[in-house]
C-alpha cells in the first residue's frame, strides 16, 4: 500500500520535471541506466513523508480492511477494491493545508512550487554536463 502511495507521488514529480523542461531520466544520486527515470527518484525523496503520512492515517484511522488486498503465492497487493481508498486518502492527504514559509499551503502546491525549483536547476544540468562526461562511468555507478 505505502508503494502505491509512493507511486502517485512519482507520477507527480515526473509531471514537474517535464513541465519545468528537465529531462526525468537524468539524475544526480541515482544512477542514469535505461527507463529508470533517476531524477524523479532524487526528487521525491523530501515528499516522501507525505505518501507515509497518508498510509499511517489509513492504518490508525482503520479504514484498511482485508478485503482491500489479493494474495498471490509471494505476494500481498492492493486489489481493486483498495485502490481507489488508497487514491482518495492521499488526494485527500495532498489537499489538506500546512504552514510552508510562513503560509498555509496545500501540500500539492508545494509540489507545484517544486517546479519552480526545478526550472532553477536547469543551469546546473548545464554546468555540470563537461564535468559529468569527464567522470568515469563506473564512479557514477553507485
Amino acid at each position: 500500500m505505502l508503494n502505491y502511495c509512493y507511486g502517485i507521488l512519482y507520477g507527480r514529480i515526473e509531471k514537474a520535471c517535464i513541465l519545468s523542461g528537465l529531462d526525468p531520466y537524468v539524475g544526480f544520486l541515482h544512477t542514469d541506466n535505461y527507463n529508470k527515470k533517476s531524477l524523479v527518484f532524487d526528487l521525491i525523496e523530501p515528499f516522501r513523508i507525505y505518501a507515509e503520512q497518508a498510509a499511517v492515517y489509513l492504518f490508525t484511522g482503520k479504514q484498511i480492511r482485508d478485503d482491500y488486498f489479493g494474495m498471490s503465492e509471494n505476494a500481498v497487493s492492493l486489489n481493486i477494491t483498495g485502490k481507489p481508498v488508497v487514491i482518495e486518502a492521499m488526494n485527500k492527504h495532498l489537499e489538506e493545508a500546512i504552514r510552508y514559509k510562513g503560509k498555509n499551503v496545500k501540500r500539492k502546491y508545494i509540489l507545484k512550487h517544486t517546479q519552480n525549483l526545478f526550472k532553477s536547476t536547469q543551469f546546473l544540468f548545464k554546468s555540470t554536463q563537461p564535468f559529468r562526461e569527464s567522470i568515469p562511468q563506473d564512479f557514477l555507478n553507485f
